[in-house]
Parts: structure tokens; sequence; C-alpha cells
């Protein structure tokens, strides 16, 4: 990886089924921002080709489409809303963004604490029919994709803290989430796509949660190192300051590990930055982890906004393009800086 220049993602949502409860009335829980299951599609294609050109101009690479319930998938249609895109018509669409010089690369987020898209069969995960409707949507998928370089799984905040607020809590924990995760990661390989997933499965912040509730004692970061596999991507996500002086939320050791632990044990990542918390989250991301991290597993950065992509948050989403400039202005001006291993 060395030899080759980084690249730069932005995560786009096609669907934005994968917070909320689908029979639930969210359109009055501010907190959520848009985040609640929904019958209608939140996806506005006027403003998704703008912020993708944008976003090329500035300098971006690729664009993370995580399609969720945005895709008519032809084996269960029961489970699109109203104005999902058929696989000719997400077809055209991926085809115009790559006509602007941007590659396209599927997200399929497979996280029970994210899988309101899923309908019926987040309800059914771990059994036979949930298995096959993995395999067929990734399938499908990778069909429409036409095999870009990566396909992200999703993966992440499957635990029951982050499911307090849902009617059906449910978590796969130790053999069973690996079980299901090397199926998932499996499928994609076999449709010659290479696996990405979000890394936080790996944080002590997991293990230290389990203690308090007085639950089984765990090591999540060393199970991960001995059992996750070299070929999938990681990307660890943060979204507050890297500056250990904030008097909110300083920058801890526990929040850097993750990216220090993946690098010093040969994972390739693509660390992943938003402006949820702070707008300037991957300007201050880039300046403070390129130096840090090995050039040779260093394969990029990734911008996300956390708002559908609707007119609602068109100038949300243009801010993280603008954040994500700024970063990668700061990213050209370190190019010649040396590692500091």
């Amino acid at each position: 990886m060395s030899n080759e220049p980084i690249r730069w993602y932005f995560l786009a949502h096609l669907g934005y089924n994968m917070w909320g409860d689908p029979i639930a009335d969210w359109e009055d829980v501010p907190s959520l921002k848009g985040g609640g299951a929904r019958r209608v599609l939140q996806f506005d294609e006027t403003l998704f080709f703008e912020v993708a050109e944008a976003f090329r101009r500035a300098g971006g690479d690729s664009i993370v489409l995580d399609i969720g319930e945005g895709l008519v998938y032809p084996e269960y249609p029961d489970l699109a809303p109203l104005g999902a895109y058929s696989p000719d018509a997400l077809r055209d669409v991926l085809k115009r963004v790559r006509s602007m010089g941007l590659e396209v690369i599927p997200k399929l987020n497979f996280s029970t604490t994210h899988a309101e898209w899923m309908g019926c069969y987040r309800n059914k995960t771990s059994t036979e029919p949930y298995y096959r409707f993995c395999s067929d949507v990734i399938r499908t998928v990778c069909e429409i994709f036409e095999k870009p370089s990566l396909f992200h799984l999703g993966m992440d905040e499957e635990d029951g803290v982050c499911q307090k607020e849902k009617n059906l809590a449910l978590w796969r924990n130790g053999d069973l989430w690996w079980h299901d995760f090397d199926y998932l990661a499996e499928c994609v390989r076999s449709n010659g796509f290479r696996p990405w997933i979000w890394s936080d499965h790996m944080w002590k912040l997991w293990d230290e949660l389990s203690e308090k509730a007085k639950g089984p004692k765990t090591d999540r970061e060393g199970e991960f190192l001995s059992r996750m596999s070299k070929d999938v991507m990681q990307t660890n996500w943060y979204y507050r300051t890297f500056s250990p002086d904030d008097p909110h939320h300083p920058f801890l050791d526990s929040d850097e590990r993750p990216f220090r632990v993946l690098d010093e044990n040969g994972f390739d990542q693509i660390p992943g930055g938003s402006t949820w918390d702070l707008e300037d989250n991957l300007v201050e991301m880039v300046s403070y982890l390129t130096p840090r991290l090995s050039p040779d597993h260093l394969c990029g950065f990734m911008q996300t906004v956390w708002h559908p992509m609707s007119e609602d948050y068109r100038e949300k989403q243009f801010q993280a393009v603008e954040a994500f400039s700024r970063a990668k202005k700061v990213y050209d001006q370190m190019a010649n800086k040396p590692y500091q291993a």
C-alpha cells in the first residue's frame, strides 16, 4: 500500500431504515434526526448527484452507498418502501456517478442494531432463512455493482447498550457473532469482492460495559486480533476531537487505541470521520493519524454525515463535503512528512 496513493471515501445513504423500529412512529423524536424506519424512501437523487459531483471536485475518489431498503430485491420485493429503486434503476444511478470519475462501493449493514431494512429477517437472525436472505441480497448487490474493490458489511454497535430503546432487542455474542460474520464475509468473497467492516467489535468499551452489568468477562480486542482475517478492510470510527485538552470530550488513549492496535497488527484500515459531533473531526483525524499510522496499511479516510440524503439535510451534506475538502488539503500538506513509527 505504501507505494499507492490513499483513497478518499464519502458514505452516503440510499436507504435509511437502520435506526428505530418499523412499527413505531418516530416523527416526534428529535434525537433520531430523521433516523426512524419509514415506509417511504428518504433519498433525493438530484441532491445525491450534486453531492457526488462536489465531492469529486474536492478530490474525492469513492462513494460508499448504503443501500438498505433502497433497492427492490427481486427475491424479497415486499421489503421495499415506496420509492425504492429497481435493479436497473440503481444501475443507471451507478453509471452516472461513475461517469463523474468516482468509484461506487456497496454497503449493507448486517448489524442487528441497524437492520430494520431487513424487515422480518432481522427477527430471524442466525436461522437458515436469515442466512439464505443474506446470501441472496449480497449476490444481488454484487451483480448490480459489478465488482468494485470493496463491499462494506457494517456490523457496528451490535450490543444491548445500543438497543436499549428498541421494542425487540437482539444481538449476537461470542462464537455466534463470529460464525455469522465469517459467513457474511465469505458471501462477499465468493462474489469477487473484499469484505469491509466497522471495527468497533474490538473496542474495550464493550468489555467494561459487560463487567459493569455483571456479565461474563470478555476480551473483545484479543478475540478480534486472533479471529479477524487480514483480508477484511477495517474502519474504526471516531467522531469527536483529537485534542486531549478538550474540556468536554478529551481525546483519550482508549480513543486512539483501536487505530494503533489495528496498525501494529497489520490490518489495512480506512479511518472513519464525520460531522456528527464535530464539523472538522475529519480534519483533526487526518492531521493526527497520518503521521502515526504505517503507510503500508493506511488505505484512505472516509467522511460521512449520518443524515438522510434529502432536502431537509442539504446543508449538512455539503458541510460534510466542505470538511472533507479541508481534511484533504491538510493531508496534501503533510504528504512529504516522515511516518512516525
